[in-house]
């Protein structure tokens, strides 16, 4: 019984680790692309994917590095594979929609957020990307209705203050530009005094 027990112990074990593969690279890389150094980050990734093929965070990390790198295509490829693992992950789509919107195709683009906020309707970055397609395709009304709620969302989130505040610019609104660019750079300065706390701690 007790041989039995253990032969059972060391299979579940055998299949954690399995489950946990690239684990810590993906760590080493999530850490790297916090830091900005995005060579670094991709490189971790890239170990994560190779150790385990279905990891899903870090074919969506993978994809972040090239949005940041500006490197669109290569971002909707990474997006689509994590999407491929899980398609019930809202971020994936979200992150598929943002490599649209560096390559232009906000028809695209769209459909993809609003598969994100169907799938979770309470992540405010997704209604802030909506609100950046919709601003492209000159709905200005439904850009304000998303902004105002991420907004409702997360009250204090600087974002869609600085997306406002542009959308504003661009239609002459200067004052209601100048309104929501101070509140844009009053959460901002709240988010680094907060980020400093939490590396002191």
């Amino acid at each position: 019984m007790k041989k039995i027990l253990f032969v059972f112990a060391f299979m579940i074990l055998l299949a954690t680790g399995a489950l946990a593969a690239g684990e810590d690279e993906f760590n080493y890389g999530r850490q790297a692309y916090i830091n900005q150094q995005y060579a670094q980050a991709l490189a971790y990734y890239e170990k994560a994917t190779k150790a385990n093929p279905k990891y899903f965070d870090a074919w969506y990390g993978k994809g972040e590095v090239y949005l940041a790198a500006n490197q669109n295509e290569e971002a909707l490829k990474a997006f689509q594979k994590a999407v491929s693992i899980d398609s019930k992950s809202a971020k994936g789509y979200a992150g598929e929609a943002s490599a649209y919107v560096g390559m232009k195709k906000f028809d695209n683009a769209l459909i993809c957020i609003n598969k994100s906020i169907e799938l979770d309707a309470n992540v405010h970055e997704a209604y802030e990307i909506r609100a950046m397609i919709y601003h492209e395709k000159g709905n200005n009304t439904a850009a304000y209705a998303d902004l105002d709620k991420a907004i409702e969302l997360a009250p204090t989130n600087a974002a869609p203050y600085g997306i406002r505040a542009l959308i504003k610019m661009d239609t002459g609104d200067q004052k209601g530009a100048y309104a929501d660019y101070k509140k844009f750079k009053k959460y901002t300065r709240q988010a680094e005094k907060e980020a400093k706390k939490n590396v002191m701690i």
